[in-house]
């Protein structure tokens, strides 16, 4: 699996004074750091798809994007990496530090 380039992330978060809601709820929580495995597992039951598969991919998702935030940042600007990467890990904190445990 490979991560998408940064550009495909919620750049709003970045900007306090943006609005940083998501373009599609997930199961009723319209902003990325409300998401959390509950959200996932509901979304699939919608869909007709296994919970538990659904809820085991997101979380990787997550965890795997907050482990590689140097890498991803590797050619920013020093006076924006910090400030992204609190971004991205305030975005995933309802996922982060979940899957396998």
């Amino acid at each position: 699996m490979s991560m998408t380039p940064i550009y495909d992330t919620l750049a709003t978060s970045f900007w306090e004074y943006m609005d940083n809601r998501l373009a599609m709820k997930v199961s009723g929580a319209d902003r990325a750091a409300a998401i959390t495995p509950a959200h996932w597992a509901k979304q699939a039951r919608r869909s007709e798809l296994d919970p538990d598969r659904v809820v085991d991919i997101a979380e990787q998702v997550s965890n795997r994007v907050v482990d590689r935030l140097s890498e991803a940042f590797a050619e920013l600007p020093a006076s924006l990496k910090d400030g992204l990467a609190q971004t991205v890990r305030r975005a995933n904190r309802g996922m982060i530090g979940r899957a396998g445990a």
